[in-house]
């Protein structure tokens, strides 16, 4: 197996997404998809993977999700974390995992930015159980923290309080 990994920038809005995947299983994920999706369907078809998850973090108010055309077009599972979204989706509870292929993404309850906000900790059969990559979303940046005051400031406090405590009953990476 070689793990797939490839990002994709939207210039304006500064949003990531990731393609990741497995090309001997020939299966994939995508992570936050922007709401352009051929960009994914086109990587997917060139590798030979089959998009089986559309994964949001977290629910976005800065941008349109592509997760209900990924889901039309590929038949791809919308996943995210325990919140409401507004839409059919499958909620990943903390410690839950998806498998695409040989990848394993661990569903981290990470609040904070926003209460339903969820971390994913990516593993690979063949480099051991430990993770070595995570995929934050907006809870984490290079240097800096997603903001907890988006919500409204009567939850700024509860949100930024709730992702420390999260973090107390593990070890955060």
């Amino acid at each position: 197996m070689a793990m797939v990994f490839k990002s994709f920038y939207t210039d304006g809005i500064a949003q990531l997404s990731y393609l990741v995947g497995d090309d001997a299983a020939g299966m994939a994920a995508v992570i936050d998809p922007r709401r352009d999706i051929d960009i994914y369907v086109e990587e997917a078809a060139a590798r030979g993977l089959r998009l089986v998850y559309a994964i949001e973090t977290h629910i976005h108010a800065d941008f349109a999700s592509g997760s209900h055309e990924l889901a039309a077009r590929t038949g791809a599972e919308i996943v995210g974390g325990e919140g409401d979204y507004g839409f059919a989706l499958r909620r990943l509870r903390d410690g839950e995992e998806l498998r695409p292929g040989e990848l394993t993404l661990h569903a981290i309850h990470t609040p904070g930015h926003t209460p339903e906000h969820v971390t994913l900790a990516l593993s690979a059969g063949k480099q051991g159980a430990a993770p070595f990559g995570d995929f934050t979303g907006d809870t984490l940046f290079n240097l800096d923290v997603g903001r907890p005051d988006l919500l409204g400031n009567d939850l700024e406090q509860r949100l930024a309080g709730s992702c420390t405590t999260a973090c107390s009953r593990r070890s955060c990476r």
